[in-house]
């Protein structure tokens, strides 16, 4: 009889711990947006490249973000590093504080910049990409100079498997509307 406990006990042991390990695996997934602003690059580029200014775009960005250092690489690459900080909401009422650095890499002044952020075992990087964003009629016509800016983003993150579909979710509704008010903010519009 106590075989068949032990027995019983060590199937659940290994089921669970299987579980657990599936559950640990890391997930990747992308995230892509691109709008047309009003705005010439290097207005777009100043907002985006500044961490602190991305608060007032979308929910899920921290709230307190400081400008920790600003260095230039060998390669001529600006890094500038900021310190987030955000309380999240738990069930119950309880809320956990997380502190974490992201790193932005002016890697082509008004035309690229990449975002890498770390915490924990999520990871990932924000890449943004700039064009200038020309008229359709003919050469020569004044409509066929630059209008405004081509804006893209890439956002991929790694996370643990278990957490990633929720995590997917979240990134895809906030970046949506990180550009719907970042286009209204920067084409001069009032909010909806």
């Amino acid at each position: 009889m106590a075989l068949g406990k032990l027995g019983v006990a060590l199937v659940c042991g290994v089921v669970v711990g299987v579980v657990a390990w599936v559950a640990s695996w890391d997930d990747k997934f992308t995230v892509r947006n691109e709008m047309i602003v009003a705005r010439p690059a290097k207005e777009v580029y100043e907002l985006i490249a500044d961490l602190r200014k991305h608060n007032k775009y979308h929910q899920y960005v921290p709230k307190e973000t400081e400008l920790l250092h600003t260095v230039t690489s060998e390669d001529g690459v600006e890094l500038r590093t900021f310190r987030t900080k955000e309380s999240v909401p738990l069930p119950f009422g309880f809320h956990i504080p997380v502190t974490f650095d992201a790193l932005t890499k002016l890697t082509k002044p008004n035309k690229e910049l990449v975002i890498d952020i770390d915490v924990g075992r999520t990871k990932g990087s924000s890449i943004w990409t700039l064009e200038p964003n020309k008229g359709t009629a003919g050469e020569g016509s004044s409509s066929s100079s630059s209008l405004g800016t081509l804006v893209r983003e890439e956002f991929t993150l790694e996370c643990m498997w278990i957490t990633c579909g929720f995590v997917e979710e979240k990134a895809r509704s906030s970046h949506e509307e990180l550009f719907r008010n970042l286009k209204r903010d920067l084409d001069g519009k009032e909010p909806v």
